[in-house]
């Protein structure tokens, strides 16, 4: 479990290179001091790290070598979801409280928000993705003695 958490948090910096680079290249092209415009950009670079997340997670920290299940699918879609309104929420929050008096301030005020919206959503991921996406089963030894359901099969 260490391991796998440890490999989490690589993909994660991943992501967060992934998420930052993102947001701050939209913010460059197309400056912009709007909320709302500000949360446009984050859910677009967040998208594009959940991307990257759903490849590395499901091949390499969770291992799961064979075809993902739809229900697996489904729930990843879940959780992404989830991680975008934590994302954003946490952002909007902290942007509100954040200096906008200059252009450099509000850029890195944004960085700011994001770095802890990204921490928030992320922490929340890892849970998700680890106890209901990608829960790991208990695989039953082969060598394991089955018992019968039916008491008139056991050999004495």
């Amino acid at each position: 479990m260490k391991s796998r958490y440890i490999r989490f948090l690589f993909v994660g910096f991943t992501n967060a290179v992934v998420d930052l680079g993102i947001l701050n290249l939209l913010l460059f092209v197309f400056p912009t001091q709007n909320v709302f415009m500000l949360l446009l950009y984050n859910t677009v670079a967040v998208f594009f790290a959940i991307i990257n997340s759903y490849i590395w997670n499901t091949r390499w920290t969770f291992h799961v070598y064979k075809q993902v299940r739809n229900y697996q699918k489904m729930l990843f879609t879940g959780q992404a979801i989830v991680n975008i309104i934590i994302n954003n929420a946490a952002l909007y929050v902290l942007s509100l409280f954040l200096p906008i008096s200059n252009t450099l301030g509000y850029f890195i005020g944004n960085n700011i928000a994001k770095l802890i919206a990204m921490v928030l959503a992320s922490s929340s991921s890892y849970l998700l993705l680890s106890f209901i996406v990608f829960r790991q089963t208990k695989k039953i030894p082969q060598d394991y003695p089955i018992i019968p359901r039916d008491s008139s099969q056991l050999l004495i």
